[in-house]
């Protein structure tokens, strides 16, 4: 049965309060966090997706008194962070960070540790990180290895070079990167797992384009053009999205953060529509493509 629920990884990035188009509109506490988790337990949801670098994400976060909650974090390099510190510094520090998150979160282990932007990293640093976390993971501190990713081109190249368990990537209406025939055949050969991201695209496809912020007002055309596509077929904008990336046989699980704890459950109660005729949105701008860069 096709359902949003045997999927869906809830992102937690937005509890922070400082990220997203409508930053510091929702305020993301210890209370209404606790409120989420509670509410997804009680449905039988269990997976969650953080990060190293949201500071002040893993203590608003309590797991402590939560069971079989599974947590997929990430974990962030730069050349110049990896050239500059020995092979034994570097690992030492993965370990504080993670041994940190872990206590914070009230974790016995990670789900799954995912390298951030790994296809930027130059091979040689490529290298020496993938070495560095499969030595840990044999300790059990998390399950498996994955990339976290933005630039399909590279990742094809590292692909070649490494396997990873999990692909984390960029997946919408608008982007369409992930559909690369070459690509697709490479991740099936070597078995790895698909978590789709972006799928509302930081929120930019379920905003009304009168109402876009100032700095992103250069994207208005193709926003409206979606807009006024699903007014006129009156469709609801997150039941299409979410059934155009459901309806994508070669996804294995979805990432989705959200506003506040009303949009969770109209996320949940959203139904999939598998004859839905989505129009071609198929863009090439970038700029557009990439959050990181608004």
């Amino acid at each position: 049965m096709l359902t949003l629920k045997n999927k869906l990884i809830l992102g937690t990035a937005q509890f922070d309060n400082h990220y997203g188009l409508l930053k510091n509109k929702f305020k993301f506490n210890k209370d209404n966090i606790k409120k989420i988790l509670d509410y997804l337990q009680k449905l039988g949801l269990n997976a969650l997706d953080t990060s190293l670098e949201y500071k002040n994400v893993d203590q608003k976060i309590n797991l402590k008194s939560k069971k079989n909650f599974r947590v997929i974090s990430k974990i962030k390099f730069s050349n110049k962070d990896i050239n500059k510190i020995s092979k034994k510094e570097l690992e030492n520090k993965i370990l504080k960070s993670i041994k940190i998150s872990k206590k914070n979160l009230g974790l016995v282990r990670f789900e799954a540790l995912l390298i951030h932007n790994f296809e930027t990293l130059s091979f040689k640093n490529q290298k020496k990180i993938f070495e560095i976390l499969t030595d840990i993971k044999k300790t059990r501190i998390y399950n498996k290895i994955g990339f976290s990713i933005y630039d399909f081109q590279k990742l094809l190249k590292s692909l070649k070079k490494f396997t990873p368990e999990i692909i984390q990537c960029p997946y919408n209406i608008f982007d369409r990167r992930l559909e690369n025939k070459t690509l697709i055949k490479l991740i099936k050969q070597k078995k790895i797992s698909i978590h789709a991201r972006s799928v509302f695209l930081k929120g930019l496809l379920l905003i009304r384009p009168d109402k876009l912020p100032k700095k992103i007002k250069k994207f208005f055309k193709p926003i409206n053009n979606w807009h006024s596509w699903t007014l006129k077929n009156k469709i609801n904008k997150i039941s299409a999205l979410l059934s155009f990336v459901l309806l994508n046989k070669n996804i294995d699980k979805i990432v989705i953060g959200i506003q506040d704890f009303n949009q969770l459950k109209e996320i949940l109660k959203s139904k999939i529509n598998k004859k839905i005729n989505i129009k071609n949105f198929k863009i090439n701008n970038h700029e557009m493509l990439s959050p990181n860069k608004w």
